[in-house]
């Protein structure tokens, strides 16, 4: 289900993902339905922070700076490590409010493993 490759020797958690690295959500979103969205952005942010996350970009503004990039919104969002991020995704606070995600915007959403700081 979630593909993650790595070379480093790391400490791990028992699933493979670092355990001292910040996981981070990186969402390219398409709103198709402004008003349902807008119940999503208002609901969300309060089951993010139970899990530790916290946003670094939320539907500013962006610039393309080499090639091609369609959708309007992108997010990213910071964990405490990629555990805290994957509990978070698949939480059931979490859960209604990707049903009305799904409904209102087409979504990629990557989740990327934090640089080791040494």
């Amino acid at each position: 289900m979630y593909r993650h490759t790595h070379s480093s020797r790391h400490s791990r958690a028992v699933d493979g993902w670092r355990r001292l690295t910040n996981g981070y959500l990186i969402a390219d979103i398409d709103v198709t339905d402004p008003a349902l969205f807008e119940e999503y952005t208002r609901e969300v942010p309060a089951t993010e922070t139970r899990y530790g996350g916290r946003y670094l970009g939320r539907g500013g503004l962006t610039k393309v700076l080499e090639g091609d990039w369609h959708r309007i919104r992108l997010v990213i969002l910071e964990f405490p490590d990629m555990n805290s991020l994957i509990a978070w995704y698949e939480s059931p606070e979490y859960a209604p409010l990707k049903a009305i995600r799904e409904r209102s915007a087409t979504s990629t959403i990557v989740a990327l493993e934090g640089v080791a700081s040494h």
